[in-house]
């Protein structure tokens, strides 16, 4: 939940749409409400924060923090290989966010 929730894209959506004008926005754990009118700007900022968090290798990044805090001689795996998946695919999607 760390990387939908508040401290993740949901955070980032409200910071960005904000940014674009939107004020009124309502939220549920991972769940966003808006105003209609306001529906395709929150779209694209969902959109957008996607993009700017699952664009990192978010694995090689928590294996790294891993290895900081494990006792000297403790080895973890490298993590798996990325695969073929263009995030950016998310800001053409129509369903993405809805």
């Amino acid at each position: 939940h760390s990387l939908d929730g508040i401290g993740g894209i949901l955070g980032a959506t409200i910071n960005r749409s904000s940014e674009y004008g939107v004020n009124s926005i309502m939220t549920v754990h991972d769940n966003i409400s808006v105003l209609a009118e306001d529906w395709d700007i929150v779209g694209r900022s969902v959109r957008e924060c996607t993009v700017d968090i699952f664009q990192e290798n978010l694995l090689m990044d928590i294996a790294n923090q891993f290895d900081t805090l494990l006792p000297v001689g403790v080895e973890l795996p490298e993590p798996p290989a990325l695969g073929d998946l263009n995030i950016e695919d998310v800001m053409s999607s129509l369903y993405y966010w809805n």
